[in-house]
């Protein structure tokens, strides 16, 4: 009984003693420069403290480092610090060394430019002079932040602020496993992250590790999993998920608010990854919108002076219906003031995508074999249609846009380009159920070139200048017998007016200019009936006048007889209108006789 307490006596004054010559064996400042120096290396900026360290024995042996700031203007980092706790290796101590083996770092306010954070925090490559060790010599196995803000500053954005970061990383140095937890908030939206890898010794090309991350929100979640290996790049390949319950909300968490909407919903990108220095490869990639699915291959890189997005994707079937009306409605409830042309989206990010579908369906108009190709580079758009099988027929297109000074000198507007050629549409197929007379049989070759510019949607309509040419061979007009409609203006049976009329050839020509589109020549020859016009349509209201006559060739002893005729009203419903104004003004002179 007495030896043991005796023994306990011992220990008891044995740790009592090592706790007395603590403060003999370290010095506050000695400890304050030593931390401060593997900071300063870790961050790449000089750390000074402001306050007078303190040394705590319990609840553990640590020192308290008050009032931390850093500044690099180089890297475009500033930070300021409450207090920097440095858990202090006893063993270490005893033998005269000051090894940290655990950071905390309190209300750390930090702020860097984006463009420099891969460059300030990157893993060293095998080559260079610290590939041994992934972290400064005598830092902290474990690094703890409570209560952070991150402000990462752009040149050419506004700047985005993480608060409430609340992280903890666990990093062995050369080999062992690493791992990271942590939470903060970005634009109101809570994000969770959680990453592991099984060996840090992988990182310098010692074999290849497990390695795992998770990233949640209530917008987005995305996860990896695969290995990573080191050498002269660090590479990870694996799997890789992203899904969102609906991207119109993560488009307006980032900054882009379109609005309300029915389209833009459920959105999913998975396949197999490859991530290295600047990029990532997507390949085979399975894409999913709104119930719209596609496979190939994608690939990012964010090294250059913008973001690029380069792929090649193929679908079955893509349906554009939603897509459609949400643009017609957006241009009928806003007007076409209100649509903005935004040239600074051209110059957001460089794109290089080939998309090819079997099918593309809008409302009830169903699109054949179409492959589509666009590209973005340098502030320029280019967008192609090498083929398209639409009603029957093939469409070829191309679509530019470039931004350009406005005329005024303020700001810049968008200047746009369209060429179009479409061979052997079927007339029968098109859309035109609501005309009352419409096209109902033959086939027609259009071509149109067109252009303007703006910074709103009506300021590029106004300005729209170009010309369009239409040929048809065989056209039947259905609603309408055109040489019985003569006829009853000449005293004919007006219930013979139904019905149709055939034609053996028709053509159109027209001009654009300011928005208006003036009809010089539209003629049509059919065995019963001939008929001109000429007029004028605006794309701005999209409404359409016209005048025209309409002719029933002489037959033996039968003269020939003219209907004037009038279109009006809106382009998608037209009306064909006889023209009594000058039907009276022809009939006057023979009253009066």
């Amino acid at each position: 009984m007495k030896r043991g307490l005796i023994a306990s006596a011992v220990a008891i004054l044995f740790v009592a003693a090592l706790f007395a010559a603590v403060p003999l064996l370290v010095s506050t400042d000695i400890a304050r420069d030593r931390i401060a120096a593997i900071l300063s290396q870790w961050l790449g900026a000089n750390v000074v403290v402001g306050g007078e360290p303190q040394l705590m024995l319990v609840p553990k042996l640590h020192v308290v480092l008050p009032d931390v700031r850093t500044e690099n203007s180089a890297l475009g980092l500033t930070a300021t610090i409450d207090g920097i706790e440095a858990d202090l290796d006893l063993v270490a101590l005893l033998q005269g060394r000051i090894e940290p083996t655990r950071f905390t770092l309190r209300r750390p306010l930090v702020q860097i430019s984006a463009q420099s954070v891969a460059r300030t925090f990157a893993f060293p490559a095998a080559g260079d002079a610290a590939a041994g060790e992934l972290r400064p010599a005598g830092a902290a196995r474990m690094l703890t932040v409570h209560d952070g803000v991150l402000t990462l500053t752009r040149d050419d954005g506004p700047a985005q602020h993480f608060d409430g970061i609340n992280a903890a990383l666990s990093w062995p140095g050369s080999t062992g496993a690493a791992s990271l937890s942590g939470a903060m908030r970005w634009r109101q939206q809570d994000i969770e992250l959680r990453a592991s890898l099984t060996d840090a010794a992988s990182l310098v090309g010692d074999g290849a590790g497990s390695f795992n991350l998770t990233l949640a929100s209530s917008a987005l979640r995305a996860s990896f999993a695969g290995t990573v290996s080191g050498g002269a790049t660090v590479q990870a390949d694996g799997a890789l998920s992203v899904t969102a319950p609906n991207l119109r909300r993560v488009l307006a968490w980032a900054g882009q608010d379109l609005g309300d909407g029915a389209t833009l919903g459920a959105f999913s990108i998975e396949g197999a990854a490859r991530v290295g220095n600047g990029g990532l490869v997507l390949s085979p990639a399975a894409l999913e919108l709104d119930g719209n699915e596609a496979e190939g291959a994608i690939a990012l890189t964010w090294n250059g002076d913008v973001p690029s997005v380069k792929g090649t994707l193929a679908s079955e079937t893509i349906d554009l219906t939603g897509y459609v009306s949400e643009l017609m409605r957006a241009t009928s409830d806003l007007g076409p003031d209100a649509i903005a042309l935004s040239p600074r989206a051209l110059s957001a990010a460089d794109v290089d995508l080939q998309i090819s579908a079997q099918r593309i369906h809008i409302g009830e108009t169903r699109i054949g074999q179409t492959a589509v190709s666009l590209l973005v580079q340098d502030g320029n758009m280019a967008m192609e249609v090498g083929e398209a099988m639409v009603y029957g027929g093939h469409v070829t297109a191309r679509l530019s846009a470039k931004a350009q000074s406005r005329s005024s000198g303020s700001g810049s507007s968008l200047a746009v380009h369209l060429e179009t050629k479409a061979k052997g549409l079927v007339l029968g197929a098109l859309p035109l159920a609501d005309w009352p007379v419409r096209p109902t049989a033959g086939a027609a070759d259009i071509s149109l070139n067109a252009g303007g510019a703006g910074a709103t949607l009506a300021e590029l309509l106004a300005t729209l200048g170009g010309d369009i040419r239409v040929t048809a061979t065989d056209p039947v007009l259905t609603g309408m017998d055109l040489a019985n409609v003569i006829e009853t203006f000449a005293g004919g049976d007006p219930a013979k007016s139904n019905g149709s009329t055939v034609f053996t050839t028709a053509a159109a020509a027209g001009t654009i200019d300011s928005g208006v589109l003036s009809v010089t020549g539209l003629s049509a020859e059919g065995p019963t009936a001939l008929v001109s016009a000429s007029g004028r349509a605006s794309l701005e209201d999209f409404s359409i006048s016209m005048n025209g006559v309409a002719s029933r060739p002489s037959t033996g002893d039968t003269p020939g007889t003219e209907l004037p005729f009038l279109i009006r009203g809106p382009l998608s419903a037209p009306q064909f209108l006889p023209d009594l104004n000058k039907l009276i003004d022809t009939a006057t002179p023979s009253l009066a006789n």
